[in-house]
Order: C-alpha cells, then sequence, then structure tokens
C-alpha cells in the first residue's frame, strides 16, 4: 500500500466569515496548528465549508444548524465542541405606531428573511428564533403573526462591503469592511419598515441608529429569561476520518481553542473583539452588534447542558418543519475528545 501523500495528510480547518469563535481568535493568536502527525499541514480557510469537501481530515467551526441537518442527512461527522453566543437581535417596530409590546405583534406582519438559493435556510433560522422567543415572551406563537419574506441584494452587498465571504481569506488582514451580511439584512429590513410594508423587523442595531430612525424596541435579548431563547449556537465538526484516524491531532487542535478562550477571558472584551474583527475583515463596531458578551462566546465546550441546548433548538427546527428527521445526538457528538482536550490544555498550561 502506498504511504500517504501530503494533500492526503493535510487537516483543513474551515470557519464561519461573519460570526466569531475561538477559532477565529486562535487564528489570529498563531494557536492553530500543533497538529503535527507524519508532517502533517493544517491549512485554515475563513468562508465556505466547501473547500473541505475534497478533504479527508477536516474540521468546520460555524453555525449548527446546516451540520445537524447534513448528519441527518448521512454526512459522515462528530460533533466535538458548541459555543454558546448571547444574542443580540431584538424586535423594532415604529415609535410613532400604536404598538407597545410584544403582545401587540398579534395578526403584524413582520420581515423575515430568506435566502432562496440554500437547501437548509440557516441565516433565515436566527431571525426565526429571535421571532419565536419575542412571540412566546409575549404569550403568542408563529402562527399569530404573518410572516413577510424579503431577500438582499448579495452582489450590491458585496461591492460595498468589499469582500467576498464564500472567501475572505483572499482579503488582505488590513481590510475592514463598514458592513457584514446581517448589517445588511437589518439595513433592508429596517426600509421595509420605514416605508409602512411590515410592521416589525428583527435585527441587530446599534441604540443610536435605532433612536434616530424612531424605532421602539419592543423585545430586548438581553432581558430574555429562558436560557435556550438568549442564546445562539456554534458548532465545531469533523469529518469521521479525523476522529478515528486522527485523534491526537484533532485533541490537540482541540487544546487550541481552549486556550484562546482562556486568552479572552484574561484579557478582554476590547482585545478580543479587535482581533476577531481583524480576522474577519470587519470594523469592530460591526462585529460587535453581534453579542453583548464576545469573551463570553470564545468559550468551547461539549458539556450536558451544551447538548439539551442542541437538543431545544434541534426540536425548533423539527417543529418548524426545517428539518424533515430527528437526529439521536448522542451518536452524533463525543464528548471524551472535549475531555482529552481539556486535559492537554490543562498539562500545555502547567509547562
Amino acid at each position: 500500500m502506498d504511504a500517504p501523500t501530503s494533500i492526503e495528510q493535510e487537516i483543513v480547518f474551515t470557519r464561519c466569515p461573519a460570526l466569531p469563535n475561538s477559532a477565529t481568535l486562535a487564528s489570529q493568536l498563531g494557536y492553530v496548528g500543533n497538529a503535527r502527525d507524519n508532517g502533517a499541514s493544517v491549512t485554515e480557510f475563513i468562508g465556505a465549508d466547501k473547500f473541505a469537501q475534497d478533504a479527508r481530515y477536516w474540521l468546520r467551526y460555524a453555525g449548527y444548524s446546516k451540520p445537524l441537518w447534513a448528519f441527518g442527512n448521512g454526512e459522515d461527522t462528530r460533533l466535538v465542541g458548541l459555543s454558546k453566543h448571547r444574542s443580540a437581535c431584538a424586535v423594532y417596530t415604529l415609535q410613532r405606531g400604536d404598538m407597545a409590546s410584544g403582545a401587540d405583534l398579534k395578526g403584524r406582519r413582520i420581515a423575515l428573511f430568506r435566502d432562496a438559493g440554500l437547501k437548509l435556510d440557516y441565516n433565515r433560522i436566527i431571525y426565526l428564533q429571535t421571532l419565536d422567543a419575542a412571540l412566546k415572551d409575549a404569550g403568542l406563537a408563529l402562527s399569530d403573526v404573518a410572516l413577510v419574506d424579503f431577500a438582499i441584494d448579495r452582489e450590491d452587498f458585496m461591492r460595498r462591503a468589499g469582500v467576498d465571504y464564500a472567501r475572505l481569506n483572499d482579503t488582505p488582514e488590513g481590510y475592514s469592511a463598514p458592513v457584514n451580511l446581517f448589517t445588511e439584512i437589518a439595513r433592508t429590513s429596517v426600509e421595509l419598515l420605514l416605508a409602512g410594508r411590515v410592521d416589525a423587523i428583527a435585527a441587530n442595531l446599534p441604540a443610536g441608529v435605532a433612536e434616530f430612525l424612531g424605532l421602539r424596541k419592543i423585545y430586548d435579548p438581553a432581558r430574555e429569561k429562558d436560557v435556550h431563547a438568549a442564546h445562539d449556537l456554534r458548532c465545531l465538526i469533523v469529518s469521521g476520518a479525523l476522529a478515528r484516524e486522527r485523534r491526537a491531532d484533532l485533541v490537540g487542535l482541540i487544546a487550541d481553542l481552549l486556550a484562546a478562550g482562556d486568552w479572552a477571558r484574561a484579557n478582554g472584551a476590547d482585545e478580543t473583539s479587535r482581533l476577531l474583527a481583524r480576522d474577519l475583515r470587519v470594523d469592530r463596531d460591526v462585529l460587535m452588534l453581534d453579542t453583548d458578551d464576545i469573551v463570553g462566546g470564545m468559550s468551547i465546550g461539549l458539556s450536558p447542558e451544551d447538548l439539551a441546548m442542541l437538543e431545544h433548538k434541534k426540536r425548533f427546527l423539527l417543529a418548524q418543519g426545517l428539518i424533515d428527521r430527528d437526529i439521536d445526538l448522542s451518536a452524533w457528538a463525543d464528548p471524551t475528545i472535549m475531555d482529552e482536550a481539556r486535559a492537554l490544555a490543562r498539562e500545555r498550561a502547567a509547562g
């Protein structure tokens, strides 16, 4: 049998180009790449998951819904980590209108982003979760409102952003985009609201902008008591081959991410957000619209509580018909890999 080539041994690590996680930070800190088995190298991509499609050994750190759906449709992956990110996506209406609280949403038109080109509209799910939480908080359900779908002009957005989010690595690190996908979705939804085409929107907006535009916040996730509703999840998944054949390398890479989380807690939000914005080629103020707890989102684990939150979100996707079959999370998740990574991280820290 021929020895594996360098390409076959390469580990490909892709991550989300819009929302940060500990892989974003670890890369900026130079932590990624302790995996070195038989001369293997780690190649990083910021952008689409297609960059790993021809690799045998790969990791991806991004949102939870698409990999969950893919595993349910037969993709050979293992879930090895989850991170909780406190949402800052609120629900707004017009100050001059007659809506003062979430209860007033009943029977109203609410804008909801749709990307018709996706098999699973994972960005739509982010906003659908916010609306579901807002309505439940008021004793209502999604069936009590009229959802008004809208899209964005991606070509125009990419031109104004000055980056290609499918291949963010191609943009120099020094570049700082004034917008990202979520500010573009917010911009379009605000236009619909001001034009009277909808009665409410879900969006990430700076407080000063909302006040300037005459918007009233009628649901604030910062006041949400339900931990499931207040947080979104991002997950670290790996190819089945990496989990089965290169476990030591995988454990080393996850230990890198744990070290990045420790760095964030030690250095605080300002320094952490500066590095995250540099990696994602975006203005720091734009980055910070995603959450008011940027440091908390740098922690990664796979505890029973983490898996319970994923189970809750999976049930939501099932109820909304966004996934068509139940998925046994215990068959997907392998917490023992995270346990080994924690042990290795402690050993490294002890010197």
